[in-house]
């Protein structure tokens, strides 16, 4: 059992316990305010008990805290301190994020596309920028993806981080290559013995992401493509998902940044937003839609003003058409009354002419010009 607010309020005085957010394998999760700072953070402490069973905990715990703390990006959550109680329990101090999970908001149900093309290209840059550091995240998965009330991304969880490479300070865990994490997101290299993961193993965690968002359905044994469970989306979609996804790791996307490409090609020819089905009742995805994920599900200001500008000029093509012919056809009625004026004009100016020579004629009349003399 996790500790108390009262508990840890004794033990990290700097520190207001205001709430417990979660608790999991890797420990408990708390809001905190920082008196020093006045800010809100959330705390992450390993309860004394947990170091228990042989798995290593705290080994991974100190891992996360070092791998977190090497990364500086807007869409990884941000670490500002790590330490251990007076009593054994060790802690990270980090940014508290207003917002939800992925993981909820999908099992809201109120997720479209553009969510889609909002957010996974926020996770593939944080990761991109992980992966060039030499780090892997490794349990990439809803649940460890937060969205903040501005629809900004942030990547949490870093406790299964391997650090890639000769690093010196490469753990027992990462020696053995355990595998570690959430098995529905595993790579399927994970699972064989003798064989080192690398950064393409999150890349299959995205792509299993992505076919989440896409049809609300985890692929598990012999998938459907995305566009067969979901014919509304695009079947281009399903190209992505399966390479992201390919058992064979150098037939996948090879970097993070390659996919988001990928990604970013599509949105600009895609269709308007789709909404994405998910199996939720529909009464129990109300109930579930609280205030924070309902905030939570705006994408970005940019790409709201990139989405509205392309569904404008999505739904206006057939305006345009109508538009295009109607200004046609009054092209050619002007032009026929054009000459139609023309004519009338030509036939008034012969009849005036006729009737002015006609006045020449006649007595005391010099011209157009002259005054009129009288009889």
């Amino acid at each position: 059992m996790a500790p108390s607010l009262e508990e840890m309020d004794a033990v990290l005085s700097s520190y207001e316990f205001i709430e417990k957010l979660g608790q999991g394998g890797m420990g408990a999760v708390y809001k905190v305010r920082q008196y020093s700072l006045d800010r809100m953070a959330a705390i992450k402490v390993m309860p004394r008990f947990e170091d228990a069973d042989g798995m290593g905990f705290a080994e991974r715990f100190q891992r996360e805290a070092q791998a977190m703390g090497k990364l500086s990006h807007p869409n990884i959550v941000s670490v500002y301190d790590f330490g251990q109680t007076s009593d054994g329990m060790l802690y990270i101090v980090m940014e508290y994020v207003e917002g939800a999970d992925l993981q909820k908001l999908l099992r809201g149900g109120e997720l479209t596309v553009d969510h889609l093309f909002g957010w996974i290209p926020q996770i593939c840059s944080a990761l991109e920028y992980a992966h060039q550091q030499g780090i892997v995240h490794r349990d990439i998965k809803p649940g460890n993806i937060l969205i903040n009330n501005e629809g900004m991304v942030k990547v949490a969880d870093f406790g299964l981080a391997k650090l890639a490479g000769n690093d010196a300070q490469t753990t027992r865990l990462t020696q053995t290559n355990m595998a570690m994490g959430t098995p529905d997101y595993l790579a399927p290299e994970a699972l064989e013995l003798g064989v080192e993961l690398d950064h393409r193993a999150d890349i299959y965690a995205i792509g299993v992401m992505l076919y989440e968002m896409l049809t609300g359905k985890i692929p598990r044994g012999a998938w459907r493509p995305p566009s067969k469970v979901n014919p509304h989306i695009d079947a281009r979609f399903d190209e992505i998902v399966t390479r992201a996804m390919d058992s064979q790791r150098e037939e996948r996307f090879q970097s993070a940044s390659e996919l988001s490409g990928q990604l970013s090609t599509l949105w600009t020819t895609t269709d308007d937003a789709v909404r994405i089905v998910t199996e939720s009742d529909p009464e129990d995805s109300k109930s579930k839609g609280s205030r924070a994920s309902k905030r939570s599900t705006r994408v970005s200001a940019s790409s709201q003003r990139s989405g509205g500008a392309k569904k404008k000029v999505a739904s206006g093509g057939n305006s345009a058409l109508w538009i295009g012919i109607a200004a046609s056809v009054l092209v050619i009625f002007g032009v026929a009354a054009f000459f139609l004026l023309q004519s009338g004009s030509s036939e008034g100016e012969q009849e005036q002419e006729s009737q002015a020579l006609a006045l020449v004629d006649e007595p005391g009349v010099s011209g157009a010009g002259s005054n009129y003399s009288g009889p």
